[in-house]
């Protein structure tokens, strides 16, 4: 299983192997980590600012059209909710490491990946790590081959 910090160079390659291709050669479990990790890396630098508007195209760029997130405290937000609370918060967490773990690929086909993992939250005032689940649809546009479409996180204890 993965353990490593978003932004530290982590190899997708690392995180798992094995599964069907879905963009340039990739098996979806590496699909997924590398698009999982790569995310976070995004959402770190814009929280640790200061970040340009260009550096946050990457990260709306990643959400499906019709994106959906269930927080961890249980509201679900829509893709234009979660845009705009990520844009608000530039620069807010200075100090702030996302560390990935576990990343699991838990259904696939040729449409949907399912996958799992654990974010950890060091050095902010919420230092908490949270449990996920995301659901990737297939898109061969995306830089992964795979776009968000929902995310549930849930506290971990």
């Amino acid at each position: 299983m993965a353990q490593d910090r978003a932004g530290s160079g982590m190899s997708a390659g690392d995180v798992m192997d094995g599964g069907a291709v879905p963009h340039d050669g990739q098996t979806v479990e590496t699909a997924a980590g590398e698009e999982i990790v790569r995310l976070h890396r995004i959402i770190e630098r814009w929280l640790h600012g200061p970040a340009g508007e260009d550096d946050f195209e990457p990260f709306s760029d990643a959400l499906a059209s019709g994106f959906t997130m269930v927080v961890p405290d249980g509201a679900l937000l829509d893709r234009e909710r979660v845009v705009a609370d990520v844009r608000a918060v530039r620069g807010s967490e200075p100090g702030l490491e996302i560390h990935i773990h576990d990343v699991a690929v838990v259904a696939a086909d040729a449409s949907v990946v399912v996958a799992t993992y654990r974010e950890e939250h060091r050095g902010s005032a919420s230092d908490r790590s949270r449990h996920a689940t995301v659901v990737f649809v297939r898109d061969e546009h995306a830089l992964t081959g795979l776009r968000w479409r929902h995310l549930h996180e849930t506290w971990a204890s």
